[in-house]
């Protein structure tokens, strides 16, 4: 019997440009399409990644948003006005606590 890789010793072949026991195989399903495997007949105990054999990932999702200053003039229980400060332009705005818009006053 063959030796039979992890995952990670495959990805890591891969991306050395070696060998491997396979191709890997690294895909997502959509929930409903799950759903509608375990319908047509996929075990409900059974991860679809294991039954499918599918090689083991990890997905980070890292936020990488600009940080800009920010700093808060006046601040009430209905609205808050604030100021940012972004490459060459200062923007003062206003928020109502209620509400998700906000309306730049500059």
């Amino acid at each position: 019997m063959a030796y039979k890789m992890t995952s990670q010793e495959r990805l890591n072949r891969m991306f050395e440009h070696k060998q491997a026991d396979r191709v890997p195989i690294i895909d997502y399903a959509w929930a409903s399409a799950v759903a509608r495997w375990h319908n047509e007949g996929l075990p409900p105990d059974v991860d679809y990644k294991e039954y499918f054999g599918f090689d083991c990932i990890q997905t980070i999702y890292p936020d990488c948003s600009p940080r800009e200053k920010f700093e808060i003039i006046e601040d009430t229980p209905e609205y808050f006005i604030y100021r940012e400060w972004r490459p060459r332009k200062i923007v003062e705005g206003y928020q109502h606590r209620n509400k998700q818009s906000r309306i730049n006053c500059s």
